[in-house]
């Protein structure tokens, strides 16, 4: 009901995002982190949460990118550097 409110409520539209995935919609869930990130592109949990949906839809290459924008912005998020780091052996190959 908050966002019927104040639509420009980011937060609101963040969580909203978080019960959808919790709940298994992930397609609600995306359409919400889209409301986010246009709202406040820098929203570090918003992107970490579409990277983690980006790969769970087997959009590995995207879910990469989402996942390195968020830890630009928050270098300090937990498990995010284990998940890209595996993601970038699947999608960039291991170096020789």
């Amino acid at each position: 009901s908050i966002i019927e409110i104040n639509p420009r409520h980011t937060e609101a539209w963040a969580r909203r995002a978080t019960l959808h995935f919790v709940q298994k919609d992930i397609y609600r869930s995306l359409a919400d982190l889209r409301v986010v990130l246009a709202q406040e592109p820098r929203h570090y949990q918003a992107l970490a949460g579409l990277g983690i949906i980006l790969e769970e839809l087997g959009e590995d290459k995207r879910a990469l990118e989402a996942l390195r924008r968020a830890l630009e912005i928050n270098p300090h998020m937990d498990n995010v550097p284990d998940m890209v780091r595996r993601l970038k052996v699947k999608v960039e190959g291991r170096e020789i």
